[in-house]
């Protein structure tokens, strides 16, 4: 993990942070976020992954809850979308200082097409930069320890290679 010392006599900031998510637990994913100081950038790669794929938290009281209210039609539209989605965009773009709950994608809207180009270009040179290993699959070592400790929780299709 990079960081700096926010509190050095020097201290100047960034002008950006990266986020990465990959593997959480069972599940595989790869998505990437440019944050800077008014936008957030999210590449989602992996664009055929429902929001909920299994996880740990699969057993914590809030998601059981949640997912008891989606049975029962009590989530508004915008909390069932999340149990619904089966499809991501594979870009998305908001602004948080005027919509910090990220509710408005604007990376299809044109009047935004100058700042998610600078945007794709600080995840792109990061990526490179950094040799990004989010971009290289799992080996079948790696996965096979996974899979030998939950098969049933482990259905992304990279998993396909280790089902009997």
């Amino acid at each position: 993990m990079e960081g700096i010392d926010l509190f050095a006599r020097k201290s100047k900031g960034r002008e950006y942070v990266i986020s990465a998510k990959d593997r959480m637990g069972n599940a595989i994913d790869h998505v990437r976020a440019v944050r800077t100081n008014d936008y957030l950038y999210v590449k989602n790669y992996l664009t055929d992954r429902p929001l909920y794929q299994p996880a740990y938290r699969d057993g914590y009281a809030t998601f059981i809850t949640l997912r008891k209210l989606y049975k029962e039609n009590k989530l508004t539209p915008l909390q069932a979308s999340y149990h619904e989605a089966s499809q991501r965009p594979d870009e998305e773009l908001y602004n948080v200082r005027k919509d910090p709950n990220q509710l408005f994608n604007l990376a299809g809207d044109p009047e935004f097409e100058s700042i998610l180009e600078d945007h794709r270009k600080i995840l792109k040179e990061w990526e490179e930069s950094t040799d990004d290993k989010g971009r290289y699959p799992y080996s079948r070592e790696e996965l096979e320890k996974v899979f030998n400790g939950a098969p049933e929780k482990c259905v992304n299709p990279e998993y396909d290679v280790l089902r009997k």
